[in-house]
């Protein structure tokens, strides 16, 4: 299976929006923003429909989240959406109000009921954008999921949360998933400095 790297640079996840915005892929923008702030698979993050946003107070504050059954695992997830989330939600509804997919495919080609925009789709229109930003590693629908849990990792996330949020059997394989081993071990060697 081919290596995919999750997006380590934040100005990048920007320029990736904003270059598919400006090429007026809005909903393709909407989903690299929300994937990299949902931590979903690809196959859950299109099936999502507007109907499944819930919202509720927090400390005041309106949040959003999510209850479904994950399609890889069959497992209930529940995941909460963070103000930037709920903000591509809007826009989303925005775009397309009659839309009942988050990701909803549109066009001539689309018959018979609604469905969200392929996989394949999505793939595609990534490797423009990388391609297009000269952008240096590996960039496909899963790296959205693995930026979660890098950046996530980075701002001081437990690696035992972020196990559990990506159903893994261990923090190594954790670990290796969000793209920190080789990081880890540079930074150990940089940070003993024994000498005189």
């Amino acid at each position: 299976m081919k290596q995919v790297d999750p997006i380590k640079d934040l100005d990048d996840v920007r320029a990736i929006y904003n270059r598919l915005k400006k090429w007026g892929n809005h909903r393709e923008a909407e989903l690299v923003m929300l994937g990299c702030n949902v931590a979903l698979r690809i196959s859950d993050l299109l099936k999502l429909k507007f109907d499944d946003i819930k919202t509720m107070q927090l400390e005041g504050e309106d949040i959003g989240y999510v209850e479904l059954e994950e399609k890889k695992t069959g497992k209930p997830k529940r995941l909460t959406l963070n103000r930037t989330a709920l903000q591509c939600v809007e826009r989303l509804r925005m775009n397309n109000p009659k839309a009942i997919y988050l990701f909803q495919a549109t066009g001539n080609r689309v018959k018979g009921d609604p469905k969200p925009v392929s996989r394949q789709w999505i793939s595609t229109k990534l490797i423009d954008v990388k391609d297009s930003l000269g952008l240096d590693y590996s960039l496909n629908t899963h790296s959205l999921r693995k930026t979660f849990g890098y950046h996530a990792y980075k701002n001081g996330a437990d690696i035992n949360v972020l196990q559990k949020l990506f159903n893994h059997s261990s923090v190594t394989e954790t670990f290796k998933y969000i793209g920190i081993t080789d990081e880890r071990v540079r930074d150990v060697y940089l940070s003993i400095d024994i000498g005189l």
